[in-house]
């Protein structure tokens, strides 16, 4: 139905990053259904990050697909997962004010998290042992202090990509064991801050990181 870009590679998955600043103005998108999702929010910033995320997915669309989100149907599951028709497999993530769309050819999923968000967590031992199985809170403790929030911000995001990728009804973090399923996980450096960015899929993938400016203005 639709054409992908010449620069679609079957074995790749596309990461688009943008960071937005807390002028952005939140304005009606398409479909209705994404329109009043995002309006039904009244924290300020998740709407402002509802809302970049979608732009970001109708950039990404236009770059493999030709089309925009004007040009598919959406759905979204009961977890919260968003998806569309036409085989155009993508996944969505936010933090602070940084939003992520992975594009690929095949099931995906994509978490991003702000390192500085888990500062107090990984010191949390009723979160830790809440989220991580034995072995990977070795791998947490081991690290030295410094270190320790972006450990447990990556090991987070792995699962959450894990997640979202296998589409299941609910996030349950300890039963996902990151040391079986695997993932690309990897520290970026946005506007100063770090945040642990992570992607899955079912089999050994290249990931190629696009930033893109300020495309809501």
């Amino acid at each position: 139905m639709f054409s992908k870009n010449l620069q679609f590679n079957a074995s790749t998955v596309y990461v688009y990053v943008a960071n937005f600043d807390k002028n952005v103005q939140v304005k009606p998108v398409q479909p209705s259904i994404r329109n009043q999702a995002i309006q039904r929010c009244t924290d300020i910033l998740t709407r402002q990050q509802k809302y970049c995320v979608w732009q970001l997915l109708d950039y990404a669309l236009k770059q493999h697909y030709g089309n925009g989100v004007d040009g598919f149907n959406f759905n979204v599951s009961g977890n919260g997962k968003w998806s569309c028709n036409a085989n155009a497999n993508f996944s969505l993530s936010h933090s602070n004010n940084v939003v992520v769309v992975a594009i690929f050819a095949h099931k995906v999923g994509v978490d991003v998290e702000a390192v500085s968000s888990f500062s107090d967590r990984s010191s949390d031992e009723a979160f830790v042992n809440r989220v991580l199985n034995n072995i990977e809170r070795q791998q947490l403790m081991i690290c030295e202090p410094s270190r320790r929030s972006q450990t447990l911000a990556l090991l987070w995001t792995h699962k959450e990509s894990v997640f979202k990728m296998e589409d299941g009804p609910y996030f349950a973090p300890k039963s996902i064991d990151t040391t079986k399923r695997p993932a690309n996980t990897r520290l970026l450096e946005i506007d100063g801050n770090r945040y642990a960015l992570s992607v899955a899929t079912c089999e050994p993938v290249t990931v190629e990181i696009n930033q893109v400016g300020d495309i809501w203005k």
